[in-house]
C-alpha cells in the first residue's frame, strides 16, 4: 500500500513539469485522432456516411465509459456503452 501510494505522490510531481505534461496531453490529443480516424474508416468501409465531428463526440462519451464501476471479469459496462453510442448513430 505505501509503494502505491507512494507511485501516486511521484506522478503528481511529474506533472508539475509543463514540457511532460504537454508531452502527454499532445500523445493524448493523437492517439485520439488516431481512434477517431479508425472508427470514420469502418464506418466508410461499410458505406455508412457518417459526420466526422459526430465520431468525435463518440469518441469522448465512450472514453468517458472508464470511470464507470467494471462488473467481475470487466464484462459488461464498457461493450454496453460501445453498443449504445453506434446503436445511436
Amino acid at each position: 500500500v505505501f509503494r502505491f501510494a507512494q507511485s501516486i505522490v511521484e506522478a503528481v510531481h511529474k506533472l508539475k513539469d509543463w514540457k511532460l505534461l504537454l508531452v502527454s496531453l499532445f500523445y493524448s490529443l493523437v492517439i485520439h485522432f488516431v481512434t477517431i480516424i479508425f472508427f470514420y474508416v469502418v464506418f466508410l468501409a461499410f458505406s455508412y456516411e457518417i459526420n466526422f465531428y459526430v465520431l468525435m463526440v463518440a469518441n469522448a462519451l465512450i472514453s468517458l465509459t472508464i470511470i464507470i464501476p467494471t462488473t467481475p471479469g470487466r464484462i459488461g459496462t464498457f461493450e454496453a456503452v460501445w453498443a449504445a453510442v453506434f446503436y445511436l448513430l
